[in-house]
């Protein structure tokens, strides 16, 4: 009886280990990207922080870029390249593919600035607002991809993967706004 009680307390730790398996780098990666896409409560109150916060916009403007927003991290893609792991610490390349959101913004600056006349108003000052309007419906109609890649490092804390803050540089390609220097 003894016996039978170790062995099935023997299994029971044993699949209780199993199933309590720590998540690999790779795992809290793709779950950071994941809830972009899915749109998390945390990315969706972070969408609205920074809109709230950006003062060019108005009402209309910040609505299409809310909009803007919500699809780009819907319509993101990603590949995990590799993982390494050297003790505790840890790498995590991932190519994601994005809307190219830098080329709208860059293709409207350019067709401003090659047709000027048409953003001055009667009083001769620079209509801000059309520029804007302009900027976030090419960002909106956007078909261009790119493909960027990322390196997400990671730290074994408490036998736990945790992800350092990614750079501005690798937010900034998630965000489909990234210029390359």
């Amino acid at each position: 009886m003894k016996n039978k009680i170790y062995i099935i307390i023997t299994i029971f730790c044993f699949l209780l280990t199993g199933c309590l398996k720590k998540e690999s780098p790779t795992t809290v990666v793709s779950k950071y990207l994941d809830s972009y896409i899915k749109l998390d409560d945390f990315i969706i109150k972070e969408i609205n922080r920074v809109i709230d916060e950006n003062d060019e916009f108005n009402e209309e403007h910040k609505s299409i870029y809310k909009e803007i927003l919500i699809n780009q991290y819907k319509s993101l893609k990603y590949v995990v390249l590799d993982e390494e792991i050297d003790g505790n610490n840890a790498l995590v390349r991932v190519n994601i593919t994005v809307n190219d959101l830098n080329i709208a913004e860059e293709n409207a600056f350019n067709y401003v600035s090659k047709n000027l006349k048409n953003y001055y108003n009667d009083k001769n000052e620079f209509d801000n607002n059309k520029y804007i309007t302009d900027k976030l419906n090419a960002m909106k109609n956007v078909n261009e991809r790119k493909d960027y890649e990322i390196i997400f490092y990671l730290e074994k804390k408490n036998n736990e993967w945790f992800m350092h803050d990614p750079t501005d540089e690798d937010l900034e390609k998630i965000h489909g706004i990234y210029r390359e220097k």
